[in-house]
């Protein structure tokens, strides 16, 4: 509140704060009495100011005025030094300073002699009492109260009366039960603020610290260790490390919440027997936990920890009778790495988790320079990609796809660019990981697949291609994993009108590792709707030749990592040979990409293989350019300037850095022009 205060302006400062309510003001008070230091400073106040004005009373017979003066003015002295000191003040202090006040009463009780006035004076027992009941605890308000018995007994004692015993167990009956009764209460109280505190820093869940609790913690090991730091060099000793459980969300949607809960409980419990008693372990939220680790060499120990996490998951959880097994992505931050505070390091640990998740995750990674840099520009790039959903800036590029005997266009493939307004034409490689993570690659991968059945279908009306001409779109893993796929499809050609023969539908092998049978019931699914299924990228992903039999594919796409050594690796030809003999034999069509030589486009005519993409042919333009195109490779005829339809590869974002354009096109495989 100071500092913010301190930032008014000064018209602001000069305005009259409004006079507190009543009501208030009591708050205010009782607020400032919760605080032991300061109610006991009150009280020895009170208590002083109170004999003052006992001894002003003339009807009183005091038998020692002095003693009660003394104790009067001593009680006024240690009010301030006790309210100057309150921040120092512990628990030993305030029982110590509350011994001197019982010591104080007695002799008040003393000087008042064998008179009412100390009977009088005994009432302050009960502010002693009192104080111990509320403050320090029922076993702490135990001994005071035996303290005051003892004490008061003493004083009573030096001036004996027959009264005195009686008037002893009344006071002493009356600041038992006085003690019970506040005792009792004051417990429930501390007992439901103890309550209070653990929950507003614990997670409910599992009972280990919250995010507040952690951060605080982190804060504290920050100042020890910049202490440590100056006092004996730049080691690093403070570490965290922030943990996401990969693909729980699949757990929680497959087997509901309270399983994925008691996986939680199960997880925090195996990291707390992991973890040592001086480790600090969180669970921040969701499926996020972190570690705070104050000792040790670092990295050492923080990597350690991170391996002995993962070897910890290698056993499955039993949970019930269901058993599941996990895996977690870590990410490691430094103190000295970091910018100094808990916040910082917290958000550094978070950013090496990502980039663990993004390597592949169940695995960990330790900050790197520039990361948060690298964070920032992809932050950057999802937001420019939103936009650019909302204002229409992608636009799809076509790729004929050319058959191998005759030359003739087969088909074409649809890859979308982005039209972005300060960077130009970006290529999906630049973007496509971010939309996969965020889900904005279903969006756009929607609207590039209407807009494919569209322009192929215009072709079709047009005549510039013929009927078994079709169009090629790429299903990412994300898209094939949503449950309405095949709708989005079948919407697509209802559409456009296109016939459902005329679209193929290509995935990479990597689409159906995540759940094989799910993957699989779904492009059954697909191919109900008479659409048709190509391999992407075959070769490069899990997926083996004698598993192409299980699956619903109609074409294979041989990798282009294999047709660039084609023509002078007997392996890669092998392999490229074997590929193409078993999607024949298979009843399937085999599609070589990336191919950039005549001589490869010759070996691949004599593998027999069905048809070819790539730059001999063309590379991927927009529609109306690539509708030049097919009607040109139609007629069989080269362009008459290389350049003319096809642009230098150093402009294309969809260009390869040694890629080459033919001058003209191949000849035909049957020797016709």
């Amino acid at each position: 509140m100071v500092a913010n205060d301190s930032q008014i302006g000064s018209a602001q400062m000069s305005r009259p704060r409004p006079a507190p309510e009543a009501g208030e003001r009591g708050l205010s008070l009782l607020s400032l009495l919760g605080d032991p230091n300061t109610a006991l400073a009150f009280m020895f106040a009170a208590g002083g100011v109170q004999g003052l004005l006992y001894m002003g009373i003339p009807h009183w017979n005091v038998a020692r005025p002095l003693i009660v003066l003394a104790v009067s003015v001593v009680a006024c002295g240690l009010a301030p030094l006790v309210w100057l000191s309150r921040r120092r003040l512990r628990s030993r202090s305030r029982h110590l300073l509350l011994g001197i006040g019982t010591a104080a009463t007695s002799l008040a009780v003393f000087g008042g002699g064998a008179n009412p006035a100390s009977m009088s004076t005994a009432y302050f027992y009960f502010w002693v009492v009192l104080y111990a009941a509320a403050y320090l605890g029922s076993v702490a308000s135990v001994v005071h109260l035996a303290g005051v018995g003892l004490l008061y007994a003493a004083a009573l004692a030096m001036d004996p009366t027959p009264e005195f015993p009686a008037q002893w167990m009344l006071a002493m009956s009356a600041l038992a039960v006085t003690t019970l009764i506040v005792g009792t209460f004051a417990s429930r109280v501390r007992q439901g603020s103890d309550a209070l505190n653990f929950q507003a820093l614990h997670d409910s869940l599992t009972g280990l610290a919250n995010r507040a609790l952690f951060l605080n913690r982190v804060e504290c090991a920050l100042r020890a260790d910049g202490a440590l730091s100056r006092a004996e060099g730049e080691a690093e000793r403070v570490a965290v490390l922030f943990l996401d459980i990969d693909d729980f969300k699949t757990v929680n949607d497959s087997l509901g919440h309270p399983t994925g809960d008691r996986l939680l409980t199960a997880f925090a419990g195996r990291l707390g027997r992991l973890t040592r008693a001086v480790d600090t372990l969180a669970r921040l939220g969701g499926d996020e936990f972190a570690v705070l680790l104050e000792s040790g060499p670092m990295p050492q120990t923080a990597e350690d920890t991170a391996l002995r996490i993962a070897e910890m998951l290698e056993t499955p959880f039993e949970l019930g009778d269901t058993e599941v097994s996990v895996s977690v992505s870590i990410g490691i931050s430094f103190a000295r790495r970091s910018q100094g505070s808990c916040e910082g390091l917290l958000r550094e640990a978070d950013l090496a988790m990502y980039l663990a998740k993004q390597n592949g995750k169940g695995r960990f990674e330790t900050i790197r320079p520039g990361m948060q840099e690298d964070a920032l520009k992809r932050l950057a790039l999802i937001t420019d990609l939103r936009q650019a959903l909302h204002d229409s800036e992608f636009e799809v590029f076509y790729q004929p796809i050319v058959g191998v005997r005759d030359s003739m266009p087969a088909g074409a493939e649809a890859l979308v660019r982005w039209h972005h307004p300060r960077r130009g034409l970006v290529a999906p490689a630049e973007f496509v990981s971010a939309a996969e993570s965020t889900g904005l690659i279903v969006a756009i991968g929607d609207w590039v697949l209407n807009e494919a059945c569209r322009q192929a279908q215009s072709w079709r009306q047009a005549r510039t291609t013929n009927d078994a001409f079709y169009v090629s779109v790429n299903l990412s893993p994300r898209q094939l994993a949503e449950a309405n796929v095949v709708e989005y499809v079948a919407r697509a050609l209802r559409r456009s009108g296109l016939p459902p023969s005329a679209l193929v539908l290509e995935m990479t092998e990597t689409c159906f590792m995540p759940d094989f049978d799910a993957g699989l019931a779904r492009l059954t699914a697909l191919k109900g709707l008479g659409v048709r299924l190509a391999v992407d990228d075959f070769g490069t992903g899990y997926s083996s030749l004698n598993r192409l039999q299980t699956l619903p594919i109609d074409i294979v796409k041989i990798d282009k990592s294999f047709i660039d050594q084609i023509g002078r690796s007997r392996q890669d030809q092998a392999l490229v040979q074997s590929v193409i003999d078993v999607t024949r034999a298979l009843g399937m069509i085999s599609i070589a990409e990336g191919v950039e030589q005549l001589d490869q486009y010759n070996v691949l005519g004599e593998l027999e293989c069905d048809a070819i993409q790539g730059y001999l042919f063309a590379k991927p333009r927009p529609g109306p350019d690539t509708e030049r195109t097919l009607l040109r490779l139609a007629a069989h005829r080269a362009p008459s300037d290389p350049d003319e339809h096809e642009p230098d590869a150093a402009k294309d974002p969809g260009s390869s850095p040694d890629g080459q354009m033919a001058a003209a096109s191949p000849a035909r495989r049957d020797g016709r022009p």
